[in-house]
């Protein structure tokens, strides 16, 4: 900003489309619900285990490859259930970005005795 130029001059629009934003969320979280979520859990189920292969094998380098691999699960596992927690949190904050928008959107084409009601509703805390 210049330091001649009033505050804002020099600001553009956002224009969200939120109708998208929405499809995008749904879609999302539908994507975690349907897919991943029970992808992972079928996973750790198979995992949790971990080797399933040369228990009763007297040779030291199955026991090692078995270790190896055991703890190559557990790793994998680990990052399952990160990239899970992380794609809840993703849906989260699209889901809080969606309310937000629509609440700025609802104040912004609510009339004068709309916005006092809002206005008295937040400040008793509804």
């Amino acid at each position: 900003m210049q330091r001649d130029e009033p505050a804002g001059a020099g600001w553009q629009d956002i224009e969200v489309d939120l109708k998208s934003f929405e499809q995008v969320t749904d879609a999302l979280s539908t994507e975690l619900a349907t897919n991943l979520r029970p992808t992972v859990s079928e996973l750790f189920g198979q995992y949790e285990g971990g080797a399933c292969f040369g228990a009763k094998l007297p040779s030291q380098d199955v026991h090692a490859v078995r270790s190896r691999y055991t703890e190559c699960l557990r790793k994998t596992v680990d990052r399952l259930s990160d990239y899970l927690t992380e794609s809840s949190t993703l849906v989260d904050a699209a889901r809080e970005i969606l309310f937000r928008y629509q609440d700025v959107d609802a104040r912004a084409s609510a009339s004068f005795s709309d916005l006092g009601q809002i206005i008295r509703g937040d400040q008793q805390g509804g």
